[in-house]
Order: structure tokens, then sequence, then C-alpha cells
């Protein structure tokens, strides 16, 4: 097999007004480098085209250093690592495809990017042994015509709603002193490069500039050609008072009215009533404050009271006035939290009809949307059916995409489109290609158990699976794969895809299975607080401990057995819907989810250099 390679041919870095120059190297080695610098849309960009190819090999590095303004001509000066690439990074990029031109793209900062061009030579980490595979992910086409949901969020309190939808951690905007904001500029994060983010303040009793500039803009997007470019959905947010005074002023009434007009032609605008958790609190305080209405009653009972009459003040001075202001039309509304018991919950609702919404609106778009959002399980899994159903899913058993390609092959296109809808922070590709597929296939020896024992003692993570995860403490399944039996299962991973019923029960159990362990991998992050950390092979580790030592891997074995035994080979659609119905009894349930007991510390993930794929019991020990 010939050594990994890329041809580089162009290098750009946009937005880089801190930046007086970049230099180039290939590990330690300079390369001499003509930058090209201009400025385009607002955005100042730094290019660099290679008439003779830079070429990197698989053990080489990529280096891109800046120099701050006013050190140009000390180039002996020290500098700042802006971004290095690995040749495998690159091959490793879910937009890619062997044999052809390829992008990579970084998030650098929030309003800073970088893109390589190049083109492969031996694909080292995907090649399956020949060159004569065609198939491409469908999530790879998807993101090319449309790389980003494109959001504008109206109004100061809805940035913060933003971050824990799209799972990023650094503030997005800060507004200047005078309180202004530019909502041309494309606010991007280094967190999760799948979205981009267009922000306006809310509309100020008894002015309409902002109203006027934001109705504009959405006139301007519409008109833009490209699905790119246009506006995916508009979050039009207002604080929820908790001491009277008017919720919807002027602009805003302006701005719905130009919505159910057709104004705005039929981009999805969502009402977005913001810190309901400050209005339960408000009402629990009237509570607490008045003796007779509270005498008699402990914490849990006056907190169901609080609840109770926050939702009948929600409905009469938010959803109220909003529903006169469209005056019948529908324009939906949710309210959501940020701090309160249920916000993951309000929070998942607001995510999952924007997606919804935006589906209807433009189908791919919306793929995108629910591939950027990380607060909604349900709407990724959603997304995944989606996007199985449009192409690789259809026909398993005598599938027209698959032949003359490997099991493998077939598996691999399968695993990506999966795995990029999932959008896990996998800074190094932890989830990508054959890493994450070799252990599911081979992994060797018994694995410490003690996180899925510990899960089902103590809590129940979803009321809809009838005890599937609680069952971890049952009777375990572990994946011991004996040396021959390892090269058996090999073996068929090499064979050319046939219309066979073996054939179809492989790839059943592998979309299902991987479907499951991804949103194990979901809740294990909500579970121990890692949301805002990349991937693990230590926590893959744990899904799938958690999923195979589970009556839930034996049921799903069971029932695609069962099906496949009896399946009509022809029919197309069948193998598909057994899919979706079983994935859907998988589900994990949100509510429930939430509700568990904390179990941040109780195992250890401070490890400094992640785990391999083969460790030990012992780095598996929980901590005391």
């Amino acid at each position: 097999m010939a050594e990994a390679s890329v041809k580089i041919t162009n290098i750009t870095v946009q937005d880089t007004e801190a930046v007086g120059r970049l230099s180039v190297y290939i590990d330690e080695a300079t390369v001499q480098v003509d930058w090209v610098e201009w400025k385009a849309g607002g955005k100042r960009k730094l290019e660099a085209t290679f008439a003779t190819p830079l070429t990197l090999t698989s053990s080489q590095v990529l280096l891109v250093h800046s120099h701050k303004r006013g050190l140009e001509k000390l180039f002996q000066s020290k500098s700042k690592n802006l971004f290095d690439v690995s040749v495998q990074e690159l091959l490793n990029s879910p937009q890619s495809s062997p044999g052809s031109k390829r992008e990579w793209h970084k998030i650098l900062q929030a309003t800073a990017e970088a893109t390589i061009s190049f083109t492969a030579n031996g694909d080292q980490e995907y090649d399956t042994g020949t060159d004569s595979s065609t198939l491409r992910p469908l999530t790879q086409d998807i993101l090319r015509a449309c790389p980003r949901f494109r959001i504008l969020v109206i109004g100061k309190t809805g940035v913060g709603n933003i971050n824990q939808a799209f799972g990023v951690s650094e503030a997005l905007v800060e507004h200047d002193r005078r309180g202004i904001s530019d909502i041309d500029k494309e606010i991007l994060s280094a967190d999760n490069d799948m979205f981009v983010l267009h922000d306006s303040l809310g509309f100020e009793p008894g002015e309409d500039r902002n109203s006027k500039i934001a109705l504009q803009f959405i006139k301007e997007r519409n008109r833009m050609p490209h699905i790119k470019d246009k506006l995916h959905a508009v979050w039009l947010c207002f604080e929820i008072p908790t001491a009277g005074g008017r919720v919807i002023e002027t602009g805003a009434e302006a701005f719905l009215k130009a919505k159910v007009s057709g104004e705005l032609g039929d981009v999805p605008v969502i009402g977005v009533f913001t810190k309901y958790d400050n209005l339960v609190n408000s009402e629990m305080w009237g509570l607490v404050s008045n003796p007779e209405s509270s005498a008699g009653l402990d914490h849990q009972a006056l907190t169901i009271r609080a609840e109770e009459a926050a939702e009948i003040s929600l409905q009469k001075i938010c959803f109220e006035p909003f529903n006169e202001c469209v005056n019948g039309h529908e324009v939906p509304h949710v309210h959501v939290s940020s701090t309160y018991s249920n916000s993951k919950t309000t929070l998942e609702a607001l995510v999952s009809l924007t997606h919804d919404l935006v589906v209807d609106y433009i189908q791919d778009a919306g793929i995108v949307t629910g591939i950027a959002q990380r607060a909604s399980p349900d709407v990724s899994v959603r997304t995944v059916i989606e996007v199985g159903k449009r192409k690789y899913w259809r026909g398993l058993a005598s599938s027209f995409h698959f032949p003359g390609n490997t099991l493998e092959q077939c598996l691999d296109v399968i695993h990506t489109d999966i795995v990029t809808v999932w959008n896990f922070r996998n800074d190094h590709h932890k989830l990508s290609g054959k890493c994450y597929i070799v252990i599911w296939r081979t992994r060797r020896g018994k694995l410490i158990r003690v996180l899925a024992v510990f899960l089902a003692e103590d809590c129940q993570l979803s009321e809809t699976l009838a005890g599937t995860l609680s069952a971890l403490a049952g009777p375990a399944v572990p994946i011991v794969v004996p040396i021959a039996a390892g090269i058996v299962v090999i073996a068929w991973l090499h064979e050319v895809y046939r219309e066979s019923k073996d054939t179809l029960r492989r790839l059943m159990t592998y979309i299902v299975q991987l479907t499951i362990i991804m949103q194990i991998i979901f809740w294990l992050q909500v579970v121990l607080k890692l949301e805002d950390q990349d991937i693990t092979r230590r926590l893959i580790k744990l899904a799938i401990v958690i999923y195979t030592d589970s009556g839930e891997s034996e049921r799903v074995e069971h029932s695609i057995k069962e099906y496949v035994a009896e399946a009509n080979m022809a029919d197309s659609d069948a193998a598909f819907e057994k899919l979706v119905e079983i994935i859907d009894q998988s589900r994990i349930n949100t509510k429930a989810g939430v509700e568990h007991k904390d179990l941040t510390g109780k195992f250890d993930f401070s490890l400094k250099d992640d785990e391999p794929w083969d460790a030990g019991n012992q780095t598996l020990a929980p901590t005391p």
C-alpha cells in the first residue's frame, strides 16, 4: 500500500486583523511563501497559492505561525503557532473524498478561519485494499452545499441559549459600550464550526431602527441564491418580566406583523421567552413571603405551586400578548430557562422546534441544523434516520449503492454519516473511521464494568426503555474476541457486498448498535459533565461497555436476527422500517436522563494522555 500523502495547493486565513504576517513550516523546515492580502465583505484575508504544490507525507506536520503587527520585518522574532495539521487529520476531514480535490476547514477563534485546499494520494486511514470504491457519505454532499446552519438571534438574552444549544463555551457576542451589534458580521465558534450566528440587539421602547435593520437583513438573505448564504431561522428573544412592564415593544410588533404579512418570506421565526427560571423564583418568593399561602407546605410542595403559578403568569404576560400581536397567525413560541431544573428539557424543545421548522423550509438546511445542535439527542437520532433514509439505509438487502465494494467500505460510509450527524467534539478524530470500528469488532479481554453497574443502581437514564439501561446490573455480556474469532470477523469485512441475509444482518446490526452507542456517549457527557471536552477513547470504551453489558445488546441482536430470518429480500423499504422501529425502541428519554444523581468525580477522566484502545483494567478503575 502506498504511503499516505497530500499535495497542498492553497492556504487561506480569514479575518486576521491582529496578525501582521504568517509563516509556514513543514515539521521544522521553513517554507518560502508569498502571501496575498485583500479585504472582501469586511473580512481581511491572507492567501497563499502554490504553483508547485507542497507535498506532505504521513509522518509530517504542517505548521502555520503568526507574527503580530509591527513585527513584520523581524522574521526571527518570537511567533505564535496559529494552527498545525497532520496528513492524517487532513485525510480524516469529514468533507474529504479519496481521489478528488478536498478542503480542510478549521475555526481558529470566534471570527478567524483557515482553509487548506489539497489533493490526496494513498489514503492510508480509509484505504481498504481497493481504489474502486465510489461510496461517498451523503453528509459530505449536504455539507458541501450548506456547510453551516445560519441563524439570526434578536435580543440581548438570546446568545446564552445559543451557547447551550450548540455546545459552545466561549462568549460569542460582545456588544460594544454603546450596545451596538453588527448584524452582517458572521460570528463563528472554535468549539463548533457547524453554525454561523448573526446577532441583533432587541427592540428598545420607542425606537424602530433595529427592527428596520433586521427586516432589511432578512430580505437580503432571502434573495441570495445559495442555501449556505440564506438565513435558516430567526430567534426573536424576549426576557420574561418579573416586575411588570411591557413584553413586546413597538419594534417587535412591527417585526411580527412583517412576518405574518409574508414580507419576510418563509424563513422560520420563533418567539423565545427567556429566563423562565427567574419567573418561577419570583413566584416562589411571593409564596414564601405570604405566610397564609405557604402554611403547611414543604419545599417540594412550594416548588410545585410556584411552577403552577409561573405557568399561569407566562400565559398572561407573555403568550397572550404575543398571540394578539400575530392576530391569529401561527408563529411558534416557547419558553426557556438557563438554571432551572427543567432547563435542558426547555432547551431541547426549542432546538427540536427549530429543527422541524427548518426541515420544512429547506430540507438540507434542516439536516445541517440537526448536525449543528448539541442539545437534543432525539434530534440527532431523527437526523441520522433522515440521512440514512435519503441514501444508504434504503434497500440494504439489495442496494444499488454497494455492489463492487467491500463490506468494510460499506460500513465506513455508513459510519461516517452517523458520526458526522452527532457532531461531538472530535478534534482528534477518535470517532472517525477504523479506530472506532476496530474496538467494536476486535476488542480483547474484559473491561471493568463498575460505571455500568453504578448507573444501573443509582439512576435510571430512561423511562421509555423499559429497564434497558437499568439491566446493566444484570448478567454481563462482555465481548471477548479470541484471536481465531477475530480473524473470522476481519475476513468477512473484506468480502465484496452481495445480496444475502448475512449481509443484511451485519449492516443492520452495525447501524443500530452505532446509533445506540452514540446516544450513550451523549448521556455520559451529560452525566459526567464532559460536554465541553473532546471525545476520548476512554469515553468511547465506557459507552461500548455499557451497551455490551446491557440486555439491550441482546435484544437488538435477537430482533434483527428474527427479522432477517423471515425478511423479503426484494422489499427495499422493509429493512429501513425495521431499523427505525428498533432504534425508536432504544431512545433515551431526556426528562428521565436529567433526573439522575450527579456522577461527576465518580469516574476518573483526568488522565494527561488518552489511554490506548487495548488498555488494561487498571486504567478504567473509578476513583474512590
